[in-house]
Formats: C-alpha cells, structure tokens, sequence
C-alpha cells in the first residue's frame, strides 16, 4: 500500500525520515529491522535507528527492553546499560543507553529512551542487531600497550591534566577492550564490527589527541579517531574587537603586592598566555591595558560565552555543572579545543589579529559542550570527528557561535572570523558558496550550500574518502558544515534562490531566537555521535514539534529549510498533487490508495479503476477535488480533514466528507476550528495572557529553564486565561499548554 503519512504527534515529524541517500545497505537493514515483534509494536512510520510506539501502546520503561529484546534483535549475550538519566524542560523523560556484547560495549550502539511517565513514546539512536561476531585468541592488555606505544612512536604514556587551576591529576595510557565500526561511515552492522583495544592518546609536542584501535586478535590498527576540534588558519597581529568591555578576575596578594588574574571563578573559567596553567599576566589596577590584548580578548569572549549557554539554556561551562575551562594562547595558527582547553593562535600570515572573536571562542566553546551533549562516554564522548558527523558537529559549532556573536553585538552577521581573516571570513553561513577560507595549500575553499549534489560538496563515501585525517579535513568536516550553515540561516533569516536539485525557493525565516531553540534542543537531546544530516533533520524536526507543535509555523520552516539545503526528506509534502497513475498502480497491485498530508491534497482523478478498492485522502488542512475528478459508490473514496496534532491511527469517525456515489464536481474541505495558541504580552513583567479555545479544555505548565515544573493547572471553557508569574524571579521560563489533540510550548521572558 503506497503511504505517505504525515500526520500525528509522532507521525508529522518522521514523515521525513530518510535512511542516507549514500547508505548502500539500506535495504538490509529495512529487513531486519521489520522483524515480526517490531511490527507488534512500531508506527508505520518508524525506521532503523528511529522507533515510533504505535500509538495507544503503552509500553513501560521499565521492562520494555526485556518483553521486546527480540524486536530490537538483542540476544542473550546483550544488555543495556543505563549511562544518563535526566527530565527535559517540557516534562520528557530521556535516559541513555549504552549497548554491551559478551560484557564488553560496543562503542557506538546507544538506545535513547523518550517516555512520558514511563510509558515509551520513542526509542532513536544507533542500533546494531544480532551480533555474531568470530572471535579468534586475544592478545593480552600488556601486549596490545607495547604495540601501540611502538607503531604510535608514543614518547610519553603518562600525563598531567588540569582539573581546576593549578590542581593536576595524572593519567596513565590504558586500553580498553570494545566492539569497534572497523568501517567508519558505514551502517553499524554485526559485520563491521570488530573486538579491539580502545587507546587514548595525546600527543602534546604536535598537540594531537585521538583514540586509536588496536584488533585484539591480529594486532593491527583497524582505526583512527580524532578527538581533537581544530580549525587550522593562518594568522597574526593584536587586536581587540569589542571595545572596552567588563571582566571579572581574581585578586591576589603576593609580597604585599595587589596582583588581578585573568581567572573568574564564578565562571570556573581562566586564560593563560600559554598552555601552562601558571603563566599568567596580571594587572596591578585590574585595568588592563594594550600590553595583554590577545589574552583579555579571549578571557572576554570565553566570559561571554558562558553567559550565553547559562542564560539561554541553563548550561554553566563545558559539562552543563560548571566544569573548569582553561582558555590559553600559542605562536601557532589554529583555534582548537581538546578537553577542557582551548588554545587560540595569535595570527599568522593570513589574518590581522588574534583568533579570538566571539564567533570563534563561542564556536569552540560548542565544541566543549558536545562531549557532554552528545553522551557516549565508551567512544571518547562528543560526535566521531570525521564525514557528516563531523560536519555535523562544526556547523552547530558555527550556528551557535554565531549566536554568542549576536547576544552581543545586535548587528552582528553569518560571516565567521571576518574581523580578522584577510580574505574576509572563513566561513559565510549565509552563502556558503562565498567562503573564503584557505585550505593547506592556501587555497580558498567554497562550501556547499545544497547536500550531495552541491559542485563543492565532499564526497564522504570510503570511494570518495578512506581515510579520515589532516590532510583531507577528515573527511570534509568543515566543508560539508555549509549545508547545515545554510539551513540554519534559511530559517532564521530566509532566503531565496535555487538550489543544486533545481529546487526553487522563496521563504522568510522564523527569527533567531526560535531557530537557535531549535538548534540547542536538538543538540542537547537528540544527537549520538555518529549523527550524520539525516538525524540532524530528524532532530530538528522533532525539537521544533516539541517546542512549537506539529500545525506550527515553525515546524512547517524547519521542514522546507531542510529540503531547500537537500537533505532528503521521504515522502513528505505540505502540498500534494495526487498523481493519478499512483491510484491506478496500488488498485492494480490489490492495495488501497492512502495519502496523507499536513497541508493541502489537490485530486483530479477518476478513482473508478474497476478495482471496487478504497482511495482515501487525509489533509491537515483541505482537499480540494479538481476538474477531473471522479467517485462511484462501488469503488469508495474517502476524504478527510483531520488536525495534524492527531495521530495517523485517529481517523474521525465522522469525516468532514466521505464521497460515496457519483461525483465530478469541483468540491473543497477546509479544516475548521483548528486550536490556536498564543501569549501575549512577551516579555512582560510576570503576567501573561493565554488565548484559549472555550469549548476545549487544557493543561498549563511552567517550567524554569533547569526544567523544573513550576506550575501545574487543568482550565477549560475560557478564552482568554491569565498566568501570572510576578511572584517569580526574572528570567526565561517556557510554558507549555496542551490537551489530547495540541502540544504547544512558547519560551517566555519574565523582566
């Protein structure tokens, strides 16, 4: 039966679902993932790595791994490890998973959890089913060390890390046995999978850091992964870009001398000249003068970007509970974050000043956050630093850079490094086509603006690219960024244009504020770190449901802007001209023609194919039957409107029509009464108006920012219902209004 079902709280958002276009096993993993217990249990509209509860299942948390093992093809030497356990702001409860084989994890399999109550609404992540893996003798721990000190060339196997200024802990090269993807980029199957020892090693004397996997049988190095989030430039000069601007450091009495540090500890945040921690320069007035631009720069932007997660999103420093971060300059040319450092270069040949705008410091501080946000602690945390996760990884890096630019300078722009990059920028998100930044061979280097089929677009395929490292930009991380870039401003801001696909565009954006909502709820909740653009268009989608609802605006944007950049977006369409030759295939294969949309369905076709089976029509808006149309009541054809928050299961019983008999005049459904919802005054200075549908009933809720429930109330048969909040200290806090067919959530500012 040909579907495309679009409609419903789960259903809306995964009709976009698309399994990457360059993943050659699709089918086989189609094929195990609709096992005969998943189609017990699945929505239709589920698909490997994204499991969608048919809706009135209700499935506890608790024991749903035990009753459905055989679902997700997990066998007897499997269990899952809860590793994360946590309630977001709008009331979900999100727990982590991480997949064990024989006792042992296998590095990328995580199970994300999404329940209300403890009832399973939604399972995603990475899956990998029926392992079977031979297994051969494995070499001891001591003999894997050896080996990889000496293929390594390591010249050091034990290190000092800085867990706050000046206190050191040291750490000693270990290797940890694990299931590795021996096949970076490709799906995670039983058969890419090999037992190996898991090394993590830095090498400060070429300030590289990354996992290395050694086979456990064989001994040889079957992968490289970098840890390190680098963007390698050339530059020089002292500059400051913002002006005179407020710090906050530490005071000091050395030998009767007053001495101000670049060190905030409310912040948990220091800078440094250098990379070591006590090679600081002090102020004897704290009014620092031209002689410490570079660092004050930098200790600055790095304050401010710390204001910017903490303020919009709850979110203290790197790990989300304020964590130190050490924040320090070097000779060379290259911004880059590695634990919870940053390093930032002075400049060199092709720039003008420090690397140290607050595009910059706030996109390596994103950097810092994704190891915590992207939780896998058995791969090295954050996402897999090569190919689309990569590139995943450094267009959210620059979206919320960005952002950290704009919550300070109001006339900011989508231009990355500009105030320094002699070219101009070494990024533009706003036309990814005009990035100017220079490659290793002083090259500039456009990105491209539409996925796959861009002229610019790196091939991450292991044809197109074996072997992730410096020299190819692994893989075309901050390349491919430009599509993620490009989507982000096209729905901020809007655009217009036409893209690779011939696809032609003319749409205006949602406002920044509700994109970078969009971007951080994703990124906090969604993501595991193999990601690629397919899951970022998932993720999307669904933050925007969440936040906005399923009939929004806002989620109609997020939809067109991922199609606009080309990421594949399955059968969806928010207007959709039946093809006739469609009906007549699925009648003459012995299946009913359904389709459903969230927005309008045009017909003008002959249902009458002699078949006597059921066409049906399902709109979250109209249908309208053209010139041309045609019904008899021998062969039924049923339209219906039905409001996109129902789930495609809830057929009304009394559609708004159902044609039965002779019919082929041009007719018109329109959806009536659709729930609207919005809050007015915002900001204001606690009390905000509801408008309300008086003949529905709903439940209000507030929450503050750390996603505490402030407030819990039932009203109905009100048009207008006061939520009063003067009571409440200032700040953002998200009330989230809902019933049985609306979930609607509105960030909001009390000041």
């Amino acid at each position: 039966m040909k579907n495309y079902q679009y409609i419903g709280m789960l259903l809306f958002l995964m009709m976009a679902l698309t399994v990457n276009s360059q993943d050659s096993h699709q089918n086989e993993q189609e094929y195990s993932f609709w096992n005969k217990q998943m189609m017990e249990i699945a929505d239709p509209l589920s698909e490997p790595n994204w499991l969608i509860i048919k809706k009135g299942m209700e499935i506890p948390e608790a024991s749903f791994f035990q009753n459905y093992s055989q679902a997700l093809g997990l066998g007897e030497k499997d269990d899952l490890r809860l590793i994360r356990s946590e309630n977001d702001e709008l009331g979900f409860e999100i727990n982590r998973y991480h997949l064990y084989h024989n006792g042992i994890p296998v590095e990328e399999a995580q199970y994300i959890v999404h329940s209300t109550d403890g009832i399973v609404k939604l399972i995603q992540g990475k899956f990998v089913s029926q392992i079977s893996i031979p297994q051969g003798p494995v070499m001891t721990h001591e003999s894997a060390l050896q080996t990889v000190i000496n293929m390594e060339n390591l010249q050091q196997t034990t290190w000092e890390e800085e867990t706050a200024p000046g206190v050191f802990e040291s750490t000693e090269l270990t290797g940890e046995l694990v299931y590795c993807n021996a096949k970076p980029g490709a799906p995670l199957l039983s058969e890419n999978l090999k037992l190996a020892y898991a090394f993590h090693i830095k090498k400060y004397e070429t300030q590289e850091e990354y996992r290395a996997y050694l086979d456990a049988t064989t001994g040889e190095i079957v992968r490289i992964k970098n840890l390190v989030r680098s963007c390698v430039f050339q530059g020089t000069a002292d500059t400051k870009y913002n002006g005179n601007r407020q710090i906050h450091t530490s005071k000091k009495t050395i030998q009767w001398q007053t001495r101000y540090y670049t060190e905030d500890c409310g912040r948990h945040l220091h800078a440094t000249n250098s990379s070591s921690a006590n090679d600081y320069t002090y102020s004897s007035s704290n009014s620092w003068g031209s002689g410490a631009l570079d660092l004050t720069t930098i200790f600055w932007a790095g304050e401010m970007s710390w204001e910017y997660f903490k303020w919009n999103y709850a979110w203290e420093g790197f790990n989300g509970n304020n964590s130190w971060v050490h924040l320090y300059l070097l000779n060379g040319d290259q911004a880059a974050q590695s634990g919870n450092n940053i390093a930032f270069g002075r400049g060199g040949t092709n720039s003008s000043g420090v690397w140290g705008s607050l595009d910059i410091v706030g996109h390596e501080w994103t950097h810092g956050i994704s190891k915590h946000t992207v939780y896998n602690p058995v791969a090295g945390g954050g996402f897999d630093y090569e190919r689309e996760s990569g590139a995943i990884d450094e267009s959210i890096s620059d979206i919320l850079g960005t952002m950290v630019e704009f919550s300070q300078e109001p006339y900011a722009n989508y231009l990355i490094g500009e105030k320094f990059y002699n070219t101009g920028n070494i990024r533009d998100m706003s036309d990814p086509h005009n990035s100017q930044g220079l490659d290793d061979q002083n090259l500039q280097v456009p990105q491209p603006k539409t996925y796959v089929a861009d002229q610019f677009w790196r091939d991450v395929t292991l044809q197109g690219c074996q072997t992730p490292d410096q020299t190819n930009d692994f893989c075309g991380v901050h390349v491919n960024s430009g599509v993620m870039n490009y989507w982000f401003f096209v729905l901020a801001e809007g655009d217009n244009g036409t893209n690779a696909n011939g696809y032609s565009y003319n749409v205006n954006g949602i406002s920044r504020s509700k994109a970078e909502d969009i971007v951080w709820r994703a990124f906090r909740y969604y993501f595991v770190n193999t990601s690629g653009f397919s899951d970022a268009k998932n993720a999307t989608l669904w933050a925007a449901y969440e936040l906005f609802g399923a009939c929004s605006p806002e989620f109609y944007a997020t939809l067109e802007a991922w199609k606009i950049v080309g990421v594949p977006t399955g059968n969806y369409h928010s207007i959709l001209t039946i093809n006739c030759a469609d009906i007549a295939t699925e009648h003459g294969g012995g299946n009913p023609y359904v389709a459903s949309v969230l927005g309008n369905i045009d017909i003008s076709c002959n249902t009458n194919t002699g078949s006597g089976l059921l066409t049906e029509l399902v709109s979250g808006t109209s249908v309208n039957m053209k010139n041309g149309f045609h019904a008899i009541a021998s062969t039924p054809y049923h339209a219906y409107i039905a409001n996109c928050f129902n789930n495609i299961g809830a057929r009304s019983s009394n559609p708004k029509q159902s044609i039965q008999e002779n019919s082929s005049t041009d007719k018109s459904m329109q959806l009536e009464n659709e729930d609207q919802i919005s809050i007015f005054p915002n900001p204001s200075n606690g009390i905000f108006n509801l408008t309300l549908d008086p003949e529905s009933s709903y439940t209000i809720e507030l929450y503050n920012v750390s996603g505490t429930r402030m407030i819990s109330l039932k009203v109905k048969e009100v048009t207008i219902y006061e939520v009063d909040i003067s009571d409440y200290s200032n700040g953002v806090y998200v009330i989230r209004v809902f019933n049985e067919n609306l979930n609607h959530s509105t960030k909001v500012v009390k000041q």
